[in-house]
């Protein structure tokens, strides 16, 4: 395993070292055909504070008003009718850039390498240790923060 993945058996997520505090103002899209899951997740994130917003499919998803700002997507691969790959490969074709942390319960080599090649900032398998989640949603918050001052600074 790469220095920068950090994880285990049950998911990974990219870590370069950096504890930053969360900035304020965050949301998480929690995106799942499972309404248990949904509510599950919900309660996790909002009793660490966080700001969320479910959503049964990836449709439902891309026609809401979401932003871009200060937000990430903890998303099911496995869904009807657009799966969470798919739904990251549309954000991305409509030139969106939110951190997405997938979720399965069907781990397969092939959904993994999936899961990587398409950018994704974690990869948890169903069950998933809550604290390693919450992890890895702080990671992708300030790791997108970090990317963009870089990128200001360049210009």
């Amino acid at each position: 395993m790469s220095p920068l993945l950090k994880g285990d058996l049950r998911g990974w997520y990219f870590n370069d070292g950096l504890k930053q505090p969360m900035h304020e103002k965050t949301i998480v899209y929690i995106i799942d055909d499972d309404e248990s899951m949904l509510r599950a997740m919900k309660r996790l994130l909002c009793s660490a504070g966080l700001e969320a917003q479910t959503f049964a499919s990836g449709a439902d998803f891309i026609n809401s008003k979401f932003r871009d700002q200060n937000a990430c997507i903890v998303a099911d691969i496995m869904m009807p009718g657009m799966s969470g790959i798919e739904l990251q490969q549309k954000l991305v074709e409509r030139g969106f850039k939110l951190p997405v942390i997938f979720i399965t319960g069907f781990d397969t080599a092939k959904t993994r390498r999936q899961a990587m090649k398409s950018g994704a900032s974690g990869y948890f398998l169903k069950p998933f240790d809550d604290q390693a989640l919450l992890d890895a949603i702080q990671w992708a918050l300030t790791h997108r923060h970090k990317n963009k001052d870089k990128s200001r600074r360049q210009t």
